[in-house]
C-alpha cells in the first residue's frame, strides 16, 4: 500500500474456485449451476496508516483457495467501514491449480 490519507482496514477476502453443482429441488432441480468466485473467508490483516506498507500472505492458504481479493477500506468517524479506497486480485498459483 502506497501513501495516502487517513486510517483503513487492509481486508483480505478468499473466494473459492468455481464449482458446478446439480439442482436437486426447486424450479431449477435438474439443472447444473457453476458458482464462480463464492466467497469462503473474510480476515482483516491489519491497519494501513496512510505511509507505504508491505504485506505478506502465506501461498499455502492461498493456494487452497481459488484466490483472494485484498481491500483497503476507509474507516468512518464512527469507526464504522468506510468506502473501499483500493482493491487487488491474486489468482490461485497456477501450478497448485486442479
Amino acid at each position: 500500500a502506497g501513501d495516502g490519507p487517513g486510517d483503513a482496514h487492509v481486508v483480505i477476502v478468499y473466494f473459492d474456485p468455481p464449482q458446478t453443482i446439480k439442482i436437486g429441488k426447486g424450479e431449477n432441480t435438474g439443472r447444473s449451476m457453476t458458482y464462480w468466485n463464492a466467497v469462503s473467508g473474510i480476515q482483516t490483516a491489519g491497519m494501513w496508516h496512510g505511509k507505504a506498507q508491505r504485506y505478506e500472505l502465506p501461498m499455502s492458504v492461498i493456494s487452497k483457495k481459488g484466490g483472494c481479493a485484498v481491500l483497503l477500506q476507509s474507516v468512518g468517524k464512527d469507526g464504522l467501514p468506510g468506502p473501499i479506497l483500493g482493491a487487488a486480485l491474486i489468482h490461485k498459483p497456477a501450478h497448485s491449480r486442479p
